[in-house]
């Protein structure tokens, strides 16, 4: 007689195919206009039914961490009860396997939301192919969901070719994808991965090395009944260097994908290497982003733009860091658009956008060099706000207006030059489009009004009496 706690579980086991085959049966034929992959889906469920299962995770006899290297393979239906580990071994998931991953809806056992960790020293390989993609998702065919699959540092690999993520990114977890903090860990290679059907969260690569050159993601959608508009849950949430390895063929949204969650939010605010960002056809969202030089080597940092990006602007960014040390914080920004593409700078707000949604674009003398730093061919809409203290480096007597671009003078008294600024549209500014400290010898050497910059400012009618002079002597 077997004992009691194997008969539970494979009792249990033998309970969840049944209860997906329940499910699947009860539901109603697809519409004509079936979300992307959904059918698929279906078809998945139906095939794992009857199924030989392995389960892993939070669940009474299931192996929750690795104890050595491991393969799944197809022959096999994958059941993850809550959080599963790889410790410091590799699992490898054979192409046509199917992992099933426990939602919040399964009581039997109170296991949270299934979800793969891979452990410093670990890796994952998740190896599909073209022909026959491995499939990951929730038990259910109904909208239950599951976390995702994330890395901390020092892990020795992170490999997906042909994936299929169904239903991931819920409830409070990191992300469908996600890694920590680490300039040293390998990219995450990402070939032909799809997610579809989003429940809140999607991608979080917080480390500097980002996705590999051979990557192609695409998210083709979000739970269509989610309509909360939280901006904590972007479609990709990404550290500032690791977004330069996004290129319209590594990473792709879909029409599926709400407006409010198409923005690639850069949530860690520190710019320390060199990087481009590529026009996406989607935004980029910043709340305080930093371009203090090389912390380590005090070498100087530059951020470059492409033509047709878009920053949309929580709060303020920061050209040369803010302690003014142009010795350790010297950094720069370049954003030069064309006519037909230029770069926009604008309202990171997700409601309706008003002058003053973000501060500036901050710019201390000596922290920059003049000669890099340039704005050409742009946009800055619905900045100069006020900062939480009042405008430093103003000189004409007034501290309540703010500007979409802020000058800060050199901590000696000579002349100095701002940045290189042509052919651009300032327009509703909460305060100013251009401020700067030019009293005495501090003086900025650009009026940027004259004719010779060829710029244009726009929709301040509604602020005249806060209107002075760009520059003052």
């Amino acid at each position: 007689m077997r004992p009691r706690t194997n008969s539970f579980r494979y009792a249990f086991l033998a309970f969840v195919p049944l209860f997906c085959g329940r499910a699947l049966a009860a539901a109603p034929p697809p519409a004509k206009a079936a979300a992307p992959g959904e059918s698929e889906l279906r078809a998945v469920y139906k095939a794992v039914h009857g199924k030989p299962q392995k389960a892993y995770g939070q669940i009474i006899n299931a192996k929750a961490v690795l104890d050595s290297d491991e393969t799944w393979k197809p022959d096999h239906v994958y059941l993850v009860y809550g959080p599963f580990s790889t410790g410091a071994h590799t699992l490898t998931i054979e192409a046509g396997t199917v992992v099933l991953f426990n939602d919040d809806q399964i009581r039997i056992v109170s296991a949270p939301h299934g979800y793969i960790q891979v452990d410093p020293g670990g890796g994952i390989k998740i190896l599909g192919t073209e022909k026959d993609h491995v499939v990951l998702a929730s038990f259910d065919a109904e909208d239950l969901y599951w976390d995702g699959i994330g890395a901390g540092s020092n892990y020795k690999d992170f490999t997906i070719q042909y994936a299929d993520f169904y239903k991931a990114g819920a409830g409070a977890g990191a992300g469908a994808i996600s890694t920590l903090h680490s300039g040293d860990d390998p990219a995450l290679t990402l070939s032909h991965v799809n997610f579809y059907k989003l429940q809140s969260k999607g991608l979080k690569i917080w480390n500097e090395t980002g996705l590999a050159p051979d990557s192609s993601v695409t998210v083709y959608g979000y739970n269509p009944k989610n309509t909360s508009k939280n901006t904590q849950y972007p479609v990709m949430d990404c550290d500032p260097v690791a977004a330069g390895t996004l290129t319209r063929a590594t990473f792709a949204t879909k029409a599926g994908v709400p407006e409010y969650a198409r923005v690639i939010s850069v949530t860690t605010p520190m710019v320390l290497k060199d990087v481009v960002w590529h026009d996406l056809g989607i935004p980029y969202r910043v709340m305080e982003l930093q371009i203090p030089g090389d912390t380590y080597t005090g070498a100087p940092v530059k951020l470059t733009l492409e033509p047709g990006v878009t920053v949309q602007i929580n709060d303020i960014i920061y050209v040369g860091g803010k302690t003014g040390n142009g010795e350790t914080d010297m950094g720069n920004l370049v954003a030069a658009g064309t006519k037909e593409k230029p770069i926009t700078f604008t309202s990171g707000s997700i409601e309706k956008h008003q002058p003053g949604d973000w501060q500036s674009i901050f710019l201390r003398a000596g922290s920059f060099d003049p000669k890099v730093t340039r704005f050409d061919n742009c946009v800055f809409e619905y900045g100069g706000s006020l900062p939480k203290n009042t405008m430093w480096h103003d000189s004409d007597g007034r501290g309540d207006v703010g500007s979409e671009i802020a000058i800060m003078s050199p901590p000696r008294s000579e002349p100095y030059d701002g940045p290189k600024i042509t052919n651009s549209i300032f327009r509703k500014s909460g305060g100013q489009a251009v401020r700067a400290r030019t009293m005495g010898p501090y003086r900025l050497n650009q009026l940027y009004t004259d004719a010779q910059y060829g710029n244009k400012f726009e929709d301040f009618a509604d602020l005249k009496e806060r209107q002075l002079p760009l520059t003052k002597e």
